[in-house]
């Protein structure tokens, strides 16, 4: 029942400080508290320059959090767009595939217990290339890097040991 309490009273307490973050309001809060200890202090019971200065001092910090909400919201500061850009740091040439030719009119006899290692291979298999992957290094975090494939994103941690693969992203 204690704990029930505790956390109705702590998330009260996070909900206002929600409210007071969104519109700047943090300073504001502070002074005015330094205010009420000053006032249950009886440092403002003569009026006079106390009582001014803190007047001044509390209407100069909600005329900042109300410059620093209206900058919030009309975006100042730097441009988002540059935090998401990543760095190509090697970019491989696309590869063809080489054409594989067949020579179909080599016949070769061979017995029953022949040895088979020292025949030429008529139909070699057909070999596929490995797709190259371009590589980004993240700008947010130069320890991480980024290979697109045609088909996928894979993330990789450069540690000491070598590159830990995070997780791969299909397209």
């Amino acid at each position: 029942m204690i704990k029930l309490i505790k956390n109705i009273i702590v998330g009260i307490f996070k909900a206002i400080y929600k409210v007071f973050s969104i519109f700047n309001l943090q300073f504001a809060l502070l002074v005015a508290l330094v205010g009420v200890v000053l006032y249950f202090c009886g440092v403002f019971n003569n009026g006079g320059l106390s009582l001014l200065v803190f007047c001044i001092v509390f209407i100069g910090s909600l005329l900042l959090a109300v410059f620093l909400t209206i900058k919030k919201i009309f975006g100042g500061g730097k441009p988002k767009s540059k935090k998401n850009q990543v760095q190509i740091i090697q970019q491989v040439e696309e590869q063809t595939p080489q054409q594989n030719v067949y020579n179909t009119t080599q016949s070769q006899v061979v017995s029953p217990n022949a040895n088979f290692n020292n025949y030429q291979q008529v139909a070699p298999p057909i070999q596929t290339v490995a797709e190259q992957p371009v590589y980004y290094r993240v700008k947010q975090n130069s320890r991480y890097i980024m290979a697109e494939y045609s088909n996928r994103y894979e993330l990789y941690q450069i540690t000491p040991t070598g590159m830990k693969k995070i997780r791969t992203d299909y397209k």
